[in-house]
This record gives structure tokens, C-alpha cells and sequence, in this order.
């Protein structure tokens, strides 16, 4: 046994009997992509019950405000939950909906990246869709704040 591996089994050894504190969500901006259905929706919802403020991106405006609605009727808050529409394979349309999120929200704390494109097709183009012409999480951090990835916390 190495001493890197012994290292390492004995930082498990300590976070098994001294866990790691859990972050808390009450009260942080958490924008959510693809908040409209499905995974995204599921993950808006679960932060919402934590407490955090939750900024809801999809491409499809009916489900995302429904999303925002059953949020603030849970929360009874107003400002629990804004829905914006935004196409996140177009980096003009993600610097324009962060923008006007800045403005009427402000700036965002947690990303929860999960936008997808959902198509058939090869194995590559289902993996890499040609709609994106750069890595889409690169998209995201130049889009929302071009400090998000430095900050890090």
C-alpha cells in the first residue's frame, strides 16, 4: 500500500465519523435550464423545498411558467420562482436572458446546467448535436457570468 492510498483511507476513516456540513440553499439565486419538464422540473422542484430562489430557463414557455407557478403557490412567495424562455444553444439569446435576469433577479449563485436537445441520430450527433458550435457549458459560463467559473464556491 502506497502512502497516497494510505492518505486516502484514512480522509475516509475521518469523514465517516466527522461528516463534511452540508451546504445550505435557503436563500441562494439557483438557476435551473431545462426547468420546463423532467429532470430539470424535478431538480427546480427539490430546491425550492430547500428554501432557495429559483430562476427557471426553458425553451418552452407554457411549461416553464407552470413550473414557476406551482413554486410560488408552494412557497406562497412571490419571488421564490421567475421563469424566462431561452434557447441555451444560441449564445445570444443566453447573454440577452441573463442580462434581463440580472436586472429583475440578480446574480446567480448555483447553475444547474441541464438543458438538453432531444433528437434521434447517429451515436456522435446524439452525443455532440451539431446545433452546438462550442461546448454548451461554455455557452452557459460566458452567457451568465463570465466570473462564475473563477469564483467557484
Amino acid at each position: 500500500m502506497t502512502l497516497d492510498s494510505k492518505l486516502e483511507n484514512t480522509k475516509a476513516v475521518i469523514r465517516f465519523f466527522v461528516p463534511v456540513k452540508k451546504k445550505s440553499f435557503a436563500g441562494t439565486i439557483v438557476l435551473v435550464t431545462g426547468a420546463g419538464h423532467g429532470i430539470g422540473k424535478e431538480l427546480a422542484m427539490k430546491f425550492s423545498e430547500v428554501g432557495a430562489r429559483l430562476i427557471l430557463w426553458d425553451i418552452n414557455k407554457r411549461q416553464v411558467e407552470e413550473v414557476e407557478q406551482t413554486i410560488r403557490k408552494s412557497r406562497h412567495k412571490d419571488d421564490a420562482a421567475k421563469s424566462y424562455v431561452c434557447d441555451v444553444s444560441k449564445v445570444e439569446n443566453i447573454k440577452a436572458t441573463a442580462a434581463k435576469m440580472r436586472r429583475e433577479v440578480g446574480e446567480v449563485e448555483v447553475l444547474v446546467n441541464n438543458a438538453g436537445i432531444l433528437h434521434g441520430g447517429s451515436l456522435l450527433e446524439i452525443l455532440w448535436p451539431s446545433k452546438f458550435k462550442e461546448n454548451p457549458n461554455e455557452l452557459m459560463y460566458k452567457g451568465i457570468n463570465p466570473q462564475y467559473k473563477e469564483r467557484n464556491d
